[in-house]
Order: C-alpha cells, then structure tokens, then sequence
C-alpha cells in the first residue's frame, strides 16, 4: 500500500496466527490439531496499548515474540501466576523457518507504537534489521528458507514492500 498505508501482516507460529492492520494486533490460538479453537476468542490488542515488543529468536528452541502491556505489567503484583498467564496471552511461538515474517511483524509493531508516541522508532531497529539480515542469510545457507525467501524478507525489512 502507498500513502503511509501498512501493508497487513499475517503470519502464522507454532501457538497462534497474529495479524496486524497497522492499528491493531491480532492473536488467533489454534485448537487441537491446529484447527481453530471455536471457544478460543480472539486476542486483540491496539498499538496504543502495547508497551513493549518481547523477542526471542529461533534457534535450537522456539522463538517467540511478546507483546507487553501495562495490564501485564500491573498483574505482577498478583503474583507469577496471573503474570505468567498475562504474558503468554500476548506471547507467541514460532519455528526458524517462520522467523522471517515475525521479525517483519516485530519492526512494523515497534515502529507503529513509537509513531502512535510521536517518538522516533526506537534506536536498536537499525541494528535489529542488521542481525535480522544476518539470521535470514544463515538460514539460507543451512537450507531452512529459500534464497527467493530469504530476498522477501529483507525487502520487507528494508521497507521495500
């Protein structure tokens, strides 16, 4: 899309779908065999509430990204367990072959939260975009994504679309 329009960005991990419109992030849970979970409300979450983007990568483990809220926050002083299950309310998991269009999710969310501020997008993107590079070309030579994958997703990164 042009004119400061966000593309939207759907990806799907290990525990869940997120989709995000550029204003909201959306957390889709799977059911049992990852049918969807008729009970299973979506999770939704607007920029304007998210505090913080939670970020592992994939490696020998899954990685997950986290979207941190003030409620999450604010439920550690109820104890482990309400912020234990605040936390992976907003956490998903996700293998490396899936890294590439999570980190693309994490720079877009970082960068909508920080526009939604008026701050600037926050100082380690460039060097997150960096390493983020550096993972996908390691990823192609280990053969886990292809090298047509590996140019996708760095042009998104850069912010070619």
């Amino acid at each position: 899309m042009s004119g400061g329009m966000v593309d939207i960005i759907d990806v799907k991990g290990a525990s869940g779908r997120i989709v995000f419109d550029g204003e909201q992030v959306t957390i889709f849970r799977g059911g049992l065999l990852g049918r969807p979970a008729s009970e299973a409300a979506p999770h939704r979450l607007h920029i304007s509430e998210i505090v913080a983007v939670g970020w592992r990568p994939a490696g020998l483990t899954r990685g997950f990204i986290r979207f941190e809220t003030e409620r999450g926050r604010g439920l550690a002083r109820f104890g482990r367990d309400a912020a234990r299950e605040a936390a992976q309310e907003g956490t998903v998991t996700f293998r490396a072959r899936q890294q590439p269009g999570f980190a693309e999710l994490k720079v877009a969310v970082e960068r909508a939260v920080a526009a939604g501020r008026g701050d600037s997008p926050p100082a380690d993107t460039a060097a997150t975009t960096t390493e983020e590079i550096a993972r996908l070309s390691h990823l192609v030579q280990s053969g886990a994504i292809t090298q047509e994958e590996f140019r996708q997703a760095k042009s998104r990164l850069l912010g070619g679309g």
